[in-house]
């Protein structure tokens, strides 16, 4: 009623392989069975005005509006959450590589926000939204965190749930997660989500730092995600030579920052922060008369424009002055 969208979601119709049937009486080969999926959702989509199925196939691209399920399962790549470690393989975003501007996609399941950094950062590397489950029962909030990890994050794995000295602090660690997530993964889909994912590599040899590039030019974006154990070292170009440590990440593009550095424009932190900065006026971040600024947490300096700024939770860069 808010938005005014209407749509439909069918069960299985993507996720389960296609079938045949070698009775007589109504055979079916596979080629079948793909042209009456194509025809069921052609159809759910002229009834409902847009469409959308598990998981997803590539065959379904023109025929849906969305894939559920692609994006991540329960918080990590595949239904089975143990396959790339028992192959030794890394997780190559082919699909977006191919397919990224043509189709919406988000994850399936329930995982836990306390143990979701490398999640995060892995729709970091592929610029999509976060799908958000595993909301705990009725006024969650106004009850105390349940769990031994719950009231304080811990090392990496709870990275998103913190807001200490930032944006959410006092808030459920539910919703430290979800207003950090947001900030980062809202502007980063808006900005990219009809632009082709260009370039994607591995920067380490075990494969734990990543970068992505959407786009070129001017508006162009730039991902590098560690989710090594050591720091790496990265350039931004806003920035300077900045240190990711372990869970740590650069967005970058001319009109939206994203980052969890160690240092920032020759500013050195002693608790590495979560800051966001986005352009208002649609001029780069370097000419820009009105820029939002987002701590979600640690330390709350930041470099901008030759001067030191001091954000606690929010404000708007207007020229010289600073608006909370």
């Amino acid at each position: 009623k808010l938005s005014g969208a209407r749509s439909y979601f069918s069960d299985t119709t993507y996720a389960a392989g296609l079938s045949e049937c070698q009775d007589p009486a109504h055979p079916l080969t596979k080629w079948d069975d793909m042209k009456w999926k194509q025809a069921l959702s052609d159809y759910a989509r002229d009834v409902f005005g847009s469409f959308g199925s598990e998981c997803g196939r590539e065959w379904a691209i023109p025929h849906s509006d969305f894939f559920e399920g692609l994006t991540g399962v329960s918080g990590t790549y595949y239904h089975n959450k143990d396959l790339a470690r028992q192959l030794g393989a890394s997780v190559i975003p082919l699909f977006e590589i191919v397919y990224r501007d043509c189709i919406a996609l988000y994850g399936k399941y329930g995982y836990d926000p306390m143990r979701a950094s490398e999640y995060v950062l892995h729709h970091l590397v592929i610029g999509r939204p976060l799908n958000y489950h595993s909301v705990p029962s009725h006024l969650y909030w106004k009850e105390p965190p349940r769990g031994d990890h719950a009231d304080k994050p811990a090392a990496a794995a709870a990275l998103f749930c913190r807001a200490d000295n930032g944006w959410a602090e006092g808030l459920h660690p539910l919703d430290r997660f979800v207003k950090n997530t947001h900030e980062i993964l809202s502007p980063l889909h808006e900005l990219t989500a009809r632009a082709p994912l260009a370039d994607h590599r591995f920067l380490t040899p075990d494969r734990k730092v990543q970068r992505s590039v959407f786009g070129d030019g001017r508006s162009g974006l730039e991902v590098v995600v560690n989710m090594g154990s050591a720091p790496f070292r990265q350039a931004s170009r806003l920035g300077g030579s900045i240190e990711l440590p372990p869970g740590g990440f650069l967005a970058e593009s001319d009109l939206f920052v994203a980052f969890h550095a160690a240092n920032w424009d020759g500013v050195r932190y002693e608790a590495a922060p979560l800051f966001t900065l986005r352009s208002m006026d649609g001029r780069g971040l370097a000419e820009s008369k009105s820029v939002r600024i987002y701590h979600g947490f640690g330390d709350a300096r930041l470099q901008f424009r030759g001067a030191t700024q001091r954000v606690q939770k929010e404000a708007v860069w207007k020229g010289q002055t600073l608006s909370e």
